[in-house]
């Protein structure tokens, strides 16, 4: 007979069943060894690894994170890895610091810090968001570096105190801070750093007021803090002036399937057959950026369809509309025939990498001839932030709709969250957002107005890569595009 056990039973420090279910016959991994340590049962995996237990960086991760140095130690002398690169001869990683910064485990991280354990901002960043001020002076004190992020950590939390030493020993600081503040009500948090020059952005409005916090909202708005852009009522023509601007309209009427879009513009034809008031495959149900009822993203999505069918877009098969079960979506008001055209858009609508490298700011880039890692998605990104202060942009009505926020990403996480969701692809995402680093430095250094003029920092780039690199900057233009086949 074959015999598992739970891994979770080893937390409970069950020697005598997990030496049972061995002599039994069951099967052991890495596991093992890390859920005892977790619980500090060192007993267990000393049992364990003397019998032949495997395991892995997690076991010395578990065991720092929850502030048992006995097992730390005793593993480390032992032999196990602080991490699978480290195993296998590569550079270490900080997880372990910023573990056990955040969960003030202060004489881990030290003992750690002595045996060679590497950090990096996210110790600082850690110690700042459980306001343990200890740690963070003693981690400055011994050269951890710290950046923008140990100021939001500390505001989402509303750690003044932490914030207020932070800023006086030179912490950088960004816009995240007060939107940091506002997403959690701390009012004295953001009236303070108002008051000591940092930045804010429409994201305190916003994050104001999706959270509900309307004493933050109201002074927000009282002392001048920026929101969305206003409606684009001059998008919006009247019944009697819309004009059939539609591409091969009478063949999307019929049904008939079209052989050749318009010069110049995009459009999506049905892979498969749609029935009406489903959603269409012409894009997933869209989830609502902002809370239920919220009027003002609402009738930003509605002028943006109102800017498309003027300036020329047809899509007469399909309705948009929100739903309380799946958020905004697209939906078919008839039955739609495989081959079907779905939805006509004039190129002079899109944003595609032709209109961003002829902008003015896309031509210095070019010039300059910087070596990018993700030169079509810089670019886009470039033109995204400089276009939409524009007041005389295009494009206006589509960038009222965009999310002011991420928050689906884990590029935006706090590194807590990060390594309790993502464990081993958490340095995946550490690699992306150096990758991004290094381009907004490259591009900033190639074109320093970006900085000085624009004031675009990198956390503004952060953003705009994850707008420019989601589904709505790969379409393809001049050719049909297939729709997503529905189940």
């Amino acid at each position: 007979m074959l015999y598992f056990v739970d891994p979770y039973a080893m937390t409970g420090a069950h020697l005598g069943v997990l030496q049972w279910a061995r002599a039994n016959g069951c099967p052991w991994d890495e596991s093992t060894c890390s859920f005892p340590a977790e619980r500090g049962h060192l007993a267990v995996v000393q049992w364990a690894r003397a019998n032949g237990g495997p395991w892995d960086e997690q076991t010395c991760w578990r065991a720092a994170s929850n502030g048992h140095l006995a097992v730390l130690h005793w593993a480390r002398a032992a032999g196990c890895p602080w991490d699978w690169a480290r195993a296998n001869g590569c550079a270490w990683d900080a997880r372990t610091c910023a573990s056990t910064a955040i969960e003030g485990h202060f004489e881990v991280l030290q003992w750690a810090r002595a045996a060679g354990c590497p950090w990096d901002a996210h110790t600082a960043a850690s110690a700042a968001h459980v306001g343990d001020l200890a740690i963070l002076q003693w981690a400055r004190a011994g050269g951890c570096p710290w950046d923008a992020e140990t100021c939001s950590y500390a505001a989402v939390k509303g750690r003044l105190h932490v914030l207020q030493w932070a800023r006086a020993n030179g912490c950088p600081w960004d816009e995240r801070t007060c939107s940091s503040a506002a997403a959690s009500g701390h009012l004295e948090v953001l009236q303070w750093a108002r008051a000591n020059g940092c930045p804010w952005d429409c994201d305190t409005t916003y994050l104001a007021k999706q959270e509900h916090w309307q004493h933050v909202l109201d002074w927000a708005r009282a002392n001048g803090c920026p929101e969305h852009a206003p409606s684009w009522d001059r998008y919006i023509p009247d019944a009697e002036g819309m004009s059939d601007k539609d591409c091969g309209s009478s063949d999307q009427e019929s049904g008939d399937s079209v052989s050749n879009p318009c010069d110049g513009c995009m459009t999506s034809v049905a892979s498969a057959a749609a029935t009406p008031s489903s959603p269409t495959a012409l894009g997933e149900s869209r989830a609502v950026d902002d809370t239920a009822g919220d009027q003002d993203r609402e009738a930003a999505f509605y002028e943006m369809l109102a800017w498309l069918r003027a300036g020329g877009a047809a899509f007469p098969p399909l309705a948009t509309r929100a739903d309380a079960a799946s958020g905004w979506g697209v939906y078919a008001l008839e039955a739609v025939p495989p081959g079907a055209l779905l939805i006509t858009i004039p190129k002079h609508l899109l944003i595609t990498l032709e209109v961003a490298k002829e902008s003015e700011i896309g031509r210095k880039i070019c010039e300059a001839d910087v070596e990018l890692g993700a030169t079509r998605l810089t670019l886009l990104s470039i033109f995204l932030l400089t276009d939409r202060r524009r007041a005389e942009s295009a494009y206006l009505p589509y960038y009222a709709t965009l999310p002011p926020a991420h928050a689906a990403s884990p590029l935006f996480w706090p590194a807590a969250r990060r390594e309790a969701l993502l464990e081993g692809s958490y340095t995946l995402i550490q690699d992306w957002e150096e990758d991004l680093e290094a381009d907004y430095d490259d591009v900033c250094a190639a074109v320093p107005e970006l900085k000085t003029d624009h004031g675009i920092t990198l956390a503004d780039f952060k953003w705009a890569r994850c707008a420019a690199g989601g589904a709505r900057f790969a379409a393809m233009t001049d050719q049909h595009c297939p729709c997503n086949t529905l189940a």
